[in-house]
């Protein structure tokens, strides 16, 4: 059994300014949102955290882990930036997924939508349209990361960000 974690990264500024998509970053409720989803929950054991390549993913990951590092937790994931995770569909977060080693208990994806919500689908067979900054936390029935395929888990826990 591995544990997958797909969150959504936090709210971002608007796309309407004259700026890359990719170069977005996270408004101030989007940065609560996501530090407060990394007081909710922290790895426990050993795990991978990957993150998009986008500035507001970046910045998620950053926030959730410096959330468990200011609670003393001593084994956090280093941030793993990965460009081909940039606005990615679910055979790309599979194909991300199953190059982890299996000395890793854990994954935290750090993604956008559409295809952090279907990865979700694709994985348990229920749909779960993931909001800005909405973790999942999934239990996968495989032994080994390269083992993972459409419907191998379930959904554990949902956790959406607490009202503001």
């Amino acid at each position: 059994m591995k544990d997958l974690f797909l969150m959504r990264h936090g709210q971002a500024e608007n796309g309407s300014r004259p700026m890359p998509d990719h170069l977005r970053a996270l408004t101030p409720k989007g940065r609560q949102d996501c530090i407060q989803q990394g007081k909710r929950i922290h790895p426990s054991g050993t795990h991978r955290l990957i993150a998009s390549s986008a500035i507001r993913t970046i910045q998620t990951a950053g926030l959730i882990s410096e959330v468990w590092s200011d609670q003393g937790h001593t084994r956090i994931p280093s941030i793993e930036i990965e460009e081909r995770g940039y606005l990615a569909e679910p055979d790309m977060w599979i194909q991300l997924a199953s190059s982890t080693g299996d000395q890793f208990s854990g994954l935290w994806i750090v993604g956008h939508n559409p295809g952090i919500s279907a990865l979700v689908t694709v994985l348990t067979g229920e749909y779960m349209g993931l909001s800005t900054a909405d973790l999942v936390h999934l239990k996968l029935d495989i032994k080994r990361w390269s083992d993972i395929r459409m419907n191998c888990g379930k959904v554990d826990t949902h956790y959406a960000p607490l009202a503001s």
